[in-house]
């Protein structure tokens, strides 16, 4: 696979969001034909730390299903994306990462990257690509949530992370939504990212969303809870392909 940066202009993926937004912003269109005007090619690539527990919600490590690849199921029955149903684990490693657009890591537990792993993640961050960090533990201030903490300070040291307001594009990619309801739980009402100019290249979440894409209870809210973790999944990529 060719590097995704010399495949796509990253202006012109934002003059695309932005004519495309204004259509839905005057007519109500449904979940499945909005983002169905996007098209091509994508692959959901998790990211493989040195420790912590990156394989979390994989198929054989936990229930029967595999969060990527319910995930994965719903962007292609929603989209006109042509997505492998296949469970994509890639290095933090320049060749690896040039590759796809959109990174996704999860886990319960503290992390760490390889060796230069830090320096080539920022590399294509700042280049176009998105970094997903979806934190599993439920706990906020140990496990993955400092770890999460501690890349986003060290690849950004002139940012910090900072709640998204329900104003920002990630909740209205095509489709509107006014609230965070959470993943399999609900540990805050929001999700927070680091803004750099006027993109934001790196989003986490403390809800868990891989558990409700993968099957387990969704608490408080049950299936209504799951939906929207399915369509908060769907805007993070639709987010990372058009910002």
């Amino acid at each position: 696979m060719k590097s995704f940066f010399s495949q796509h202009d990253k202006h012109a993926r934002r003059h695309f969001l932005s004519h495309m937004a204004l259509l839905a912003g005057v007519s109500t269109v449904s979940l499945g034909r909005a983002l169905a005007a996007l098209e091509g090619d994508f692959v959901w690539a998790r990211l493989k730390t040195d420790t912590g527990d990156w394989y979390t919600d994989m198929k054989g490590q936990g229930m029967a299903a595999s969060s990527d690849l319910n995930l994965i199921q719903k962007v292609t029955e929603n989209t006109n994306l042509t997505a492998p149903y296949q469970e994509t684990v890639i290095e933090a490693r320049k060749e690896d990462l040039e590759k796809y657009p959109l990174l996704y890591l999860t886990g319960h537990e503290n992390f760490t990257l390889p060796v230069g792993g830090p320096e080539a993640l920022k590399a294509v961050l700042l280049r176009g690509a998105f970094l997903f960090l979806d934190d599993c533990s439920g706990t906020l201030g140990r496990g993955f949530d400092q770890s999460a903490r501690a890349l986003a300070a060290g690849l950004f040291p002139d940012q910090s992370l900072q709640p998204l307001p329900m104003s920002h594009p990630v909740y209205h990619c095509f489709f509107n939504l006014d609230e965070v309801l959470g993943g399999d739980k609900r540990i805050v009402s929001y999700m927070e990212g680091v803004t750099v100019k006027d993109r934001t290249p790196l989003v986490l979440c403390s809800n868990d969303l891989g558990c409700a894409w993968e099957g387990h209870p969704c608490t408080p809210d049950g299936e209504k809870q799951r939906d929207h973790a399915f369509q908060l999944g769907l805007k993070i990529i639709f987010y990372a392909l058009t910002f």
